[in-house]
């Protein structure tokens, strides 16, 4: 379980990775004013720029499962023009992995999205599922992840033969989709269509990566 040192250290990183990037960062408390729309709301980071209003909220990998705190925050950020969420997952590599392995996992969480808010809120919502869950998969069949993209990641579950090529085509479209949903421009928001491919994606890389993994192993 990552400590509350290590939780203010990622949240240091990531703000000097935004500032590097000519964004101005803040971190709210009680002395920093904040947007309005964000009463009550406790983000971890607002980065900001002329172009671009990024709302950060950090969280410990076992603490994505019935987070409603996240599915407000995110919900009131998708309703404001120019502005968009961003989850920062926090947890160390055998947190994924127990995570995605339990058996009742993927179906909870693809049970959220229902109630998640606005049909983009639903999508990055699954997005971040998905991304959770590659990561997870990876490591489960022996693969290290830190500071890889989730892309590089499937890449190389295909290359080691765990993950179908027809999944990974479907995995760097969906997450183009999301980029192009955060940082615009989209031809229209997200429609239902979208979000049920998504949410059979997520099954089929957890059927492919997931179960096969946690079967070989419980033969072992």
């Amino acid at each position: 379980m990552p400590t509350d040192a290590v939780i203010e250290q990622k949240r240091k990183r990531v703000a000097a990775d935004y500032r590097r990037q000519g964004y101005r960062v803040s971190w709210p408390n009680g002395d920093v004013p904040i947007p309005s729309f964000l009463h009550d709301c406790h983000p971890d980071l607002i980065a900001e720029r002329d172009d671009d209003h990024v709302v950060i909220d950090i969280k410990r990998s076992n603490r994505l499962r019935g987070s409603n705190d996240m599915k407000e925050l995110a919900a009131r950020i998708a309703a404001q023009p120019g502005w968009r969420f961003e989850l920062v997952t926090l947890g160390s590599d055998g947190d994924e992995a127990e995570v995605v392995s339990r058996p009742d996992w993927l179906e909870a969480m693809l049970r959220q999205h229902a109630d998640a808010g606005p049909t983009i809120f639903r999508v990055l919502y699954l997005g971040q599922v998905l991304d959770f869950l590659v990561r997870g998969a990876a490591i489960l069949n022996g693969m290290h992840v830190r500071e890889k993209t989730v892309t590089g990641i499937a890449h190389e579950l295909v290359f080691s033969g765990v993950m179908q090529q027809q999944t990974l085509d479907r995995i760097e479209l969906v997450l183009d989709y999301r980029k192009r949903l955060m940082y615009g421009p989209v031809a229209q928001p997200p429609q239902t269509e979208e979000v049920t491919d998504i949410t059979e994606l997520c099954r089929r890389v957890y059927a492919e990566c997931v179960t096969k993994a946690t079967s070989f192993q419980g033969t072992e």
